[in-house]
């Protein structure tokens, strides 16, 4: 239980105008009660509700029924990866004043980050544009269309600030697409694994000369992959995309990242194809994905606790 807060964050509408939306951080809504914002230039605040919130994306969709809101508002176009090294703009309302700021910066990594609001891993670009307290779901612009959005920093190092990219900001409008405008998630394989870079060790499973990919050691129950898959097995493809010894595959030139991202491209019930080395034999396997099914949450945002606590006394229920 925490005491009541409040915050300032940025958002901005997605094309097209007509459909009444708005992307911001999910860390900028979580446990709302009362959220209102207002258009830059504007001294008016609308009251605003919220649509669908995807904490393990740290990304909230919201909406204003206000029709006079959407008076003179520009929508923005989503999409596009920018290259290494490509100049972008962070657009927002960070700390130290009350009218917008831009700031620049230029793209300085793509890989998998941890997402510190939703405690998962995801698909993050790192720019060296300032990114405080107040920029979290300002839009990242490279021209006219934006290629993320800005939501955390490294408070331990200098001038190192995380955006959201369009794969991850796409794979959550679809989601919301394809289940009634209900979130889901990402799904996960539900294995544990290891790196298959000692020669040894591949001579041992009697593994082709040039054939790759990472060992499994675990396979979760809560997972259909539990089913097909085995302790043992070594996993070579993922839905055709071969996989390195060190679990990485080629996102795009000159880049590789874990090859979690193919899994979390997915969507909840999807079938994807896989290939494992298993006895001296090539198998394809068919696995359904699924999100995490957790047996302990890794977050409660936006859960009441189920207790109550009144001058001194906690009350519970014992029983259903």
């Amino acid at each position: 239980m925490h005491q009541q807060t409040k915050c300032t964050a940025t958002g901005f509408v997605v094309a097209p105008l007509g459909s009444r939306r708005i992307l911001t951080n999910a860390h900028a809504v979580a446990n709302q009660v009362d959220i209102k914002v207002r258009k830059h230039g504007s001294a008016q605040r609308f009251t605003a509700r919220v649509l669908a919130v995807g904490h393990e994306c740290d990304i909230a969709m919201l909406t204003v029924d206000d029709d006079e809101f959407w008076e003179d508002v520009q929508p923005l176009e989503i999409n596009g990866l920018p290259a290494m090294q490509e100049s972008v703009m962070v657009v927002g309302f960070p700390t130290g004043g009350d009218n917008v700021c831009v700031t620049k910066g230029v793209v300085s990594r793509i890989d998998r980050s941890n997402y510190s609001h939703g405690r998962t891993t995801l698909l993050a670009i790192q720019v060296d544009a300032a990114i405080n307290s107040g920029n979290s779901g300002g839009p990242v612009l490279l021209g006219d269309h934006v290629v993320g959005i800005a939501f955390q920093c490294l408070t331990s190092g200098e001038n190192i600030g995380y955006i959201i990219p369009v794969p991850v900001i796409n794979h959550f409008l679809e989601d919301l697409e394809r289940n009634s405008g209900k979130y889901t998630g990402f799904c996960e394989l539900g294995i544990s694994w290891q790196s298959l870079e000692n020669p040894d060790m591949k001579a041992a499973l009697a593994m082709p000369k040039k054939m790759t990919g990472v060992y499994i050691t675990k396979t979760e129950p809560m997972y259909d992959s539990h089913k097909q898959l085995e302790a043992g097995d070594v996993l070579t493809h993922f839905n055709g995309v071969e996989i390195a010894d060190d679990g990485t595959f080629l996102f795009r030139e000159a880049v590789r990242i874990n090859f979690g991202h193919l899994v979390s491209q997915a969507f909840h019930g999807d079938v994807a194809h896989v290939k494992v080395w298993r006895n001296g034999q090539h198998l394809s396997l068919p696995v359904q994905l699924s999100t995490p099914q957790q047996l302990v949450p890794v977050h409660s945002h936006d859960v009441r606790p189920s207790y109550f606590i009144y001058g001194g006394l906690v009350f519970t229920p014992l029983t259903s």
